[in-house]
């Protein structure tokens, strides 16, 4: 097979020949420069030579005079390939000096070969030719020729050069001018980020962090290095850590916007909530090179909702209690006037007597239950006075430590300066106690009990995180105690009503509800915290005043005169309407019935003289209501004495149906002498009539 020797000094180029001529069936054998291609061709030569022509060490026009010299080479043809020299001086001088072909690159591989196969064609024709042709290359001629041709390249390979070096120079420029501006861009982001109320953080492509702002180290208390890579995983809670880096894989693997609520750990070991946001950087191949994100403090956010959401659970669960209320109060009602008519009863056996004696306790028991019910669904009565909070706790105090017993210390710090509060004192009482005897039946073996008070003002974000509680000041009472804590599955229906985490038996499960009812309806607030094993704390807030109200005249005492009359009854449910009528009838009373607020409006314009006292129902059918009832008769017949009985504080449309003005509340259920005793009142508010 035909040896082809391929001289030239840039790979690309030999690469390129050796590839053509081995496709077409030749033996390509390549040389960087004319020495070495002489030292290889002595060794063996080839049949052919193509060579370069300006080459360091030997260009083509030396090797090509070496070449026709030499004896054992100076038959074999030499082709020269060349996109240097392009001037016809420069083909003529490679021919004169005994090339058999000159060819300029680039070449048509075809016609490349085509050349190739002519020049080899034609060996061992034109030895004697060449040789005749060959002019001496030592003569003058020949020299000057070459020396021109050589420096007249040369210089316009120095011109190549200097404008390689000049556009060299502008790129090398370019570069330093880009990293400069890189270097700027890396320094203002740096600037920016640690600027920022989030803590900003750089990953790799790989999804390993590389960088975080300032932050990191404020919130964490750790350096940078602590949360590279994904050492930063470590401060998330461990029974989430894996599902974590798994969704951050996910993002990762499908170049998707990473977006996770986690919890991160802070410096003093609490975990708080953050919104965890990254974004992919595309690098030139489109694929993501690095990522940006960001952890934004949520925490606030996140206790508000959670707040509101156990809010508005507690306010549907209170709804739902107050109307399960209200029907337990009529019926209890009906059993209670039948009670006390069996009493009075002459003709009752003596052995029924403590029987009936027995159901009217039950009932008392079953209405007390249903006012704690009504409490926590913010329906009872309250009677807000102005209170002095320490005093309030230094005497329940003296009470508390006899409960308590002599396990359990109870610790009161109490502030000097603690402002005044308008609030239902009985009520607070109750609220303390409850509190203090959960805090004993947590602790069986003893411990301490602790009860703070404080003034604190409620800004306007400390204010969003406790729904329906306005910004101002309030006086804190705050309750701890050193016992068996609270699981924390089990803290978000501690307010809820029959909700216990007592033995079966040692409790109802309403002291914490009645608590938040009674909280809610005072318009202030409470919070728990607590850790299973770490003990409890209970906070009340408390609406503070800062004009405390003139004291209220004591009234003389009078003679209560005893009055009766004509009573209207209104009352929608007719059994409760026939125990009532009957239990007015005893006292004295003459009544007449209606069973709704229109058909009692139009008994009271049929009737003449007007009734002497209207009893109403709050809560009935229809559009209208007791609370709207009696403002009407207060306007059409203001001369007749108005009650309101409910065993529900609320209307239908679930507002305060508390009595104005001069209108009372009777709560159901009612005895006879609680009956008698508010008509009593309400009659001696009018005027009497005369005979």
């Amino acid at each position: 097979m035909t040896r082809i020797l391929i001289v030239d000094d840039k790979e690309e180029n030999r690469y390129f020949l050796e590839v053509l001529l081995k496709g077409h069936g030749f033996i390509p054998v390549t040389a960087r420069h004319g020495a070495e291609a002489l030292a290889i061709a002595r060794n063996d030569p080839p049949d052919l030579v193509i060579s370069d022509l300006l080459m360091p060490v030997m260009d083509g026009y030396t090797l090509l005079r070496h070449w026709r010299s030499d004896a054992r080479l100076g038959e074999k043809p030499f082709i020269v390939y060349t996109a240097t020299y392009t001037e016809p001086e420069d083909e003529r001088l490679a021919l004169d000096l005994g090339a058999d072909a000159f060819i300029l690159k680039p070449a048509d591989p075809e016609e490349f070969l085509v050349q190739v196969n002519k020049v080899l064609s034609t060996r061992g024709k034109g030895p004697r030719r060449m040789q005749e042709k060959v002019p001496n290359p030592e003569s003058h001629e020949t020299f000057k020729a070459y020396s021109d041709t050589l420096i007249r390249k040369l210089e316009e390979k120095s011109l190549q050069l200097e404008e390689a070096n000049r556009s060299l120079q502008a790129d090398i420029e370019k570069h330093l001018r880009t990293e400069e501006a890189l270097r700027r861009s890396e320094a203002e982001f740096r600037v920016l980020a640690d600027a920022m109320p989030q803590i900003v953080w750089v990953s790799d492509s790989a999804g390993g962090v590389t960088s975080f702002n300032r932050l990191w180290s404020q919130y964490t208390g750790l350096d940078q290095d602590a949360g590279l890579k994904n050492r930063w995983a470590n401060l998330l809670p461990p029974e989430y850590r894996a599902a974590e880096l798994e969704k951050w894989a996910i993002a990762i693997g499908t170049g998707s916007t990473y977006v996770s609520e986690i919890e991160l750990r802070r410096h003093d070991g609490e975990f708080r909530w953050w919104l965890a946001r990254a974004l992919p950087v595309p690098g030139t191949d489109g694929h993501p090179e690095k990522w940006i994100g960001t952890f934004t403090d949520i925490h606030d956010l996140k206790v508000t909702q959670e707040s509101l959401r156990r809010s508005q659970r507690l306010e549907v669960v209170g709804q739902l209690t107050g109307g399960i209320a209200h029907d337990f109060n009529n019926i209890l009602q009906i059993i209670l006037v039948n009670v006390e008519n069996l009493e009075d009863s002459e003709k009752l056996p003596p052995g029924l007597k403590s029987v009936i004696a027995g159901i009217g306790h039950a009932v008392d028991r079953a209405a007390d239950l249903i006012r704690r019910l009504m409490a926590f669904s913010r329906r009872q009565s309250l009677r807000p006075e102005v209170t002095d909070v320490n005093d309030l706790i230094r005497n329940t105090g003296k009470l508390l430590r006899l409960a308590l017993g002599d396990e359990i210390e109870l610790v009161e710090t109490l502030s000097p300066t603690l402002s005044k509060v308008s609030i239902d004192r009985s009520q607070l009482e109750a609220a303390l106690v409850n509190l203090c005897v959960n805090a004993r039946d947590a602790m069986p073996t003893g411990g301490v009990l602790t009860v703070d008070t404080r003034n604190v003002t409620l800004d306007s974000p400390l204010a969003a995180q406790f729904p329906e509680t306005a910004e101002g000041d309030y006086v804190q009472i705050v309750v701890t105690d050193t016992g068996m804590g609270i699981a924390p599955e089990h803290l978000d229906m501690v307010f809820e009503p029959f909700f216990t985490t007592k033995e079966e038996g040692k409790g109802t499960g309403l002291g914490l509800s009645m608590v938040y009812g009674f909280m809610k309806q005072s318009k202030g607030h409470v919070t728990i915290d607590s850790r299973k094993g770490h003990g409890t704390t209970v906070t009340l807030f408390l609406p503070s005043i800062l004009d405390e109200p003139a004291p209220a005249a004591v009234p003389q005492e009078q003679s209560v005169e005893v009055r009766t009359g004509h009573v209207l009854l209104v009352e929608d449910n007719p059994d409760v309407r026939t125990s009532v009528r009957r239990q007015l009838e005893r006292i004295g009373f003459r009544v007449s019935e209606a069973e709704s607020a229109s058909d009692a409006l139009i008994a009271c314009a049929l009737q003449e003289p007007p009734f002497d006292l209207l009893l109403s129902d709050i809560a009935m059918p229809g559009d209208s209501n007791g609370r709207v009832l009696v403002e009407e008769v207060g306007q059409r017949w203001p001369g007749m004495a108005r009650v309101l009985m409910s065993g529900n504080l609320r209307d239908d449309a679930g507002e305060a149906a508390l009595p104005q003005g001069d209108v009372l509340l009777l709560p159901k259920p009612f005895r006879l002498r609680d009956l008698s005793r508010i008509l009593q009142e309400a009659m001696n508010t009018q005027p009497a009539k005369e005979p």
